[in-house]
Parts: structure tokens; C-alpha cells; sequence
């Protein structure tokens, strides 16, 4: 993805709610998860950003372990369905 723009503060920015180096809201206040200039929606979190395993999405099942014996870290989605997911 590309970069995002630099952050210029405006000079009515309240430092109270918004940092003045990256606009985002300072934690602890109601413009946390939000950034200046963006109105009023939260910041979009992304979720589900595992790796997709490749053993799962070739042959649709996984013999990995993870460390400690736990099983498989990655995301288990199927190559014909990517909606089926494997938990």
C-alpha cells in the first residue's frame, strides 16, 4: 500500500485530543482510534492478518505444529472456497 501523506497540523488542532506529529487521537480521550481529518469513523482494523499456510491451501489439510506443540500459526483457508476456513 502506499504511504501516507505527511501530517501538517492545523493551527486550531486541539493538542488535548490529537497528537501533533501524526493526527491520530491520544488514547485515553474520545478521539482515540480515529485521526484528524478523517470524520468522525473509527480507523479501520485489520483483522485476520496471519499468513495464509500454504500445506492447508495446496492439499486442504495440515500436519504443522507450532512451537510448545500447539497447533498450526497460520491461516487455514481452502483453495477452491476461499471463505472455508479451518479452525
Amino acid at each position: 500500500p502506499p504511504t501516507a501523506p505527511r501530517f501538517q497540523p492545523p493551527p486550531d488542532l486541539d493538542t488535548s485530543l490529537y497528537d501533533p506529529t501524526t493526527g491520530f487521537g491520544l488514547f485515553g480521550t474520545p478521539a482515540y482510534g480515529t485521526r484528524y481529518g478523517m470524520g468522525p469513523l473509527p480507523i479501520i482494523r485489520a483483522e485476520d492478518t496471519r499468513p495464509v499456510c500454504i500445506e492447508f491451501f495446496n492439499t486442504g489439510r495440515c500436519t504443522r505444529r507450532g512451537p510448545h506443540g500447539q497447533s498450526c500459526m497460520y491461516r487455514h483457508v481452502a483453495k477452491d472456497d476461499p471463505n472455508k476456513v479451518d479452525q
